[in-house]
């Protein structure tokens, strides 16, 4: 009796024809990523477009002799960060709060990895005729305002230019933020492109354009700290801004993600519906900044 094993052509044969080869892709998700592979299969002659090389069974060389693929063609799918936004103005109290006490813990814990940071520092200020700006807290706030816009401009890096903001923000929370110009000591950073922008006028161009930024925002602010995450903003809820990060994000959720899974609806109880400055505060008002300075000082408590 003849006992030999079949030839692979005599498994993968179809009605006595040589058969070709199918591409089919499929997704496998590895460590985080998902990468895209390709494999061959056999498949019927009969379903063969006329353009294709005719192939042997063995799914690894034609009859024109060009040798194809046999291994898996390996393609990682980049997963996308999750978009955060940050709508504020240099002197509010909250959003100094915010980013000296909130948003630095995603340098910390990691999450930045899986976040595009936004900043921008205008908040409920306002535009005149003569694209003359008005903050509301006064000709301070809109000189923090233009230098903090002039760092991210001079620093695209998401790191150097939180690290100067922060310590700027920190100054205001302590009533020191006249010493501003101390932060690049601080931090280290060259203070030569920033202050080249903030004098030459370049700082308030960048501020027109956090305006039209601003003013563009759907459906509109109607205070700061206004925090968007993934599109959506989060209104009073920003406290909750990590937990809205993770629950985004379709990759494998990084560490600092653990304990964050949360059913939105359940965190009606951690708003921040008193700590906000509205818009329709009265805008540069001696009232406004006494109120936001005694708020300063019962978050420093």
């Amino acid at each position: 009796m003849n006992l030999a094993r079949p030839s692979t052509s005599s498994i993968f044969s179809f009605n006595g024809l040589d058969p070709i080869c199918e591409t089919r892709p499929f997704d496998i998700l590895f460590r985080g990523l998902t990468y895209q592979r390709k494999i061959l299969f056999p498949v019927s002659r009969s379903r063969t477009p006329p353009s294709l090389p005719i192939l042997h069974s063995n799914c690894g060389e034609s009859t024109n002799g060009v040798k194809r693929r046999q291994y898996w063609n390996q393609k990682p799918l980049k997963i996308s960060k999750v978009s955060l936004a940050l709508y504020y103005e240099t002197m509010c109290p909250y959003c100094s709060d915010f980013i000296t006490n909130n948003l630095s813990k995603i340098f910390d814990n990691g999450l930045i990895s899986i976040v595009d940071l936004d900043l921008v520092p205008y908040g409920n200020a306002g535009v005149g005729s003569n694209n003359s700006i008005t903050c509301q807290h006064g000709p301070s706030e809109c000189q923090l305002n233009t230098v903090e816009a002039c760092a991210i401009s001079a620093w695209p890096d998401v790191q150097e230019h939180f690290d100067f903001i922060h310590c700027i923000e920190h100054l205001v929370m302590e009533h020191r933020y006249d010493e501003w110009k101390s932060c690049f000591q601080q931090t280290g950073l060259d203070s030569t492109s920033v202050l080249d922008c903030y004098n030459s006028g370049y700082g308030e161009e960048l501020e027109l354009q956090y305006a039209a930024q601003t003013d563009s925002l759907q459906p509109p602010h109607t205070y700061v700290p206004w925090v968007v995450v993934d599109g959506k903003p989060l209104y009073d809820n920003y406290g909750n801004f990590e937990k809205y990060i993770c629950q985004a994000y379709d990759g494998q959720p990084p560490k600092a993600c653990e304990g964050q899974a949360l059913t939105i609806s359940q965190e009606t109880n951690s708003n921040h519906g008193d700590q906000v400055c509205h818009v329709d505060d009265m805008t540069g008002s001696s009232a406004t900044r006494k109120k936001h300075e005694m708020k300063k000082k019962k978050l420093l408590i």
